[in-house]
């Protein structure tokens, strides 16, 4: 892999004009020296040639002792970004909204914007699909109050850094070594997904089963040095969030909620198939827990036939709701 030093000359003006491009703020010469690996007065005359290639003026100014500079960008440059791609992130960002934070949205929002602006379409608008798309979710979690916590286990699973995290567990915390994997956004709540480890040592998994955690359940995250990048992927084929072992289930379904059924994949190994009144569903799920409060969800026009172990649990349950 070629290191910033080894660029050419041409490569280097290329990557400045990247940088300059799409960075936000303004950047001191210093910034600008270490993320080229080069010299300050290398990254001098490199901004001096981008003045006169065009696409947009290098402008500067005194930020207390050093000066820093942005580009001010020529509306004439266009980067031929795809609008269709654009309009459909601002969808997709949309029905994420109500489980975003605040800060998050704007920044998206800043994002797509800014990026529209390179649009290959020249009356491009992004705006007017700014209320295009809605998801509607009972009993909506503030997740603003978890920013810190979000942001921290973001860096976490790019970076596949073991994390010590802190979340409630009834009415006491509790403080785990967890590999986060996976953020999941499930039915109007964010989950993290990952493995426990030990508290020192190698990241080794202690168990066969991932975790899995509510954001507004943590209190703290804390990066630690170790990597977790030897564990394995989680497996996400199967019905359910938790992992407390597979079960082949088959459930036959009745009434109305039998068009429901068929629209949706269940887990990737289902089958449908029709019977006497309805259909049968077979598929595997990972939870006994989520599989049980699934079929009762759909009452009587959901029966349970297998596994038969699991009929019985399902009987208990529905008796101890009368």
């Amino acid at each position: 892999m070629q290191r910033k030093g080894e660029m050419l000359p041409s490569e280097k003006l290329l990557y400045l004009f990247t940088i300059m491009l799409f960075s936000r703020g303004k950047r001191s010469l210093s910034e600008l020296a270490e993320e080229l690996d080069c010299s300050v007065n290398t990254v001098k005359r490199k901004l001096d040639e981008l003045g006169k290639f065009g696409g947009g003026r290098i402008l500067s100014e005194k930020d207390g002792r050093k000066e820093v500079y942005w580009m001010e960008k020529d509306n004439k440059l266009k980067l031929n970004l795809n609008a269709d791609g654009l309009r459909e992130l601002m969808i997709c960002k949309n029905f994420l909204s109500n489980i975003m934070p605040e800060s998050i949205k704007k920044e998206m929002n800043t994002a797509l914007l800014r990026a529209s602006e390179y649009a290959n379409e020249d009356s491009f608008d992004l705006n007017s699909f700014a209320g295009v798309g809605i998801t509607v979710s009972k009993g909506r979690i503030d997740y603003s109050k978890f920013q810190a916590q979000y942001d921290a286990l973001v860096k976490a699973v790019v970076a596949k850094r073991v994390c010590s995290i802190t979340y409630k567990n009834g009415n006491t915390l509790k403080t785990r070594s967890i590999a986060p994997v996976n953020i999941i956004a499930l039915g109007g709540t964010i989950y993290v997904q990952g493995w426990v480890i030990a508290e020192t040592g190698k990241a080794v998994a202690k168990y066969t089963s991932p975790l899995v955690l509510s954001l507004h359940k943590i209190a703290q995250v804390q990066l630690e040095k170790r990597s977790w990048e030897t564990l394995p992927a989680i497996d996400a084929s199967s019905f359910g969030l938790l992992n407390t072992g597979r079960i082949k289930a088959v459930v036959k379904f009745t009434g109305y909620v039998t068009e429901y059924i068929q629209d949706r994949i269940w887990s990737d190994d289902q089958t449908i198939e029709p019977c006497e009144g309805g259909i049968i569903l077979t598929f595997t799920s990972s939870s006994k827990p989520e599989l049980i409060s699934w079929v009762l969800s759909f009452g009587a026009q959901a029966e349970l036939l297998e596994p038969a172990e699991l009929r019985q649990e399902l009987r208990r349950e529905a008796e101890g709701m009368a």
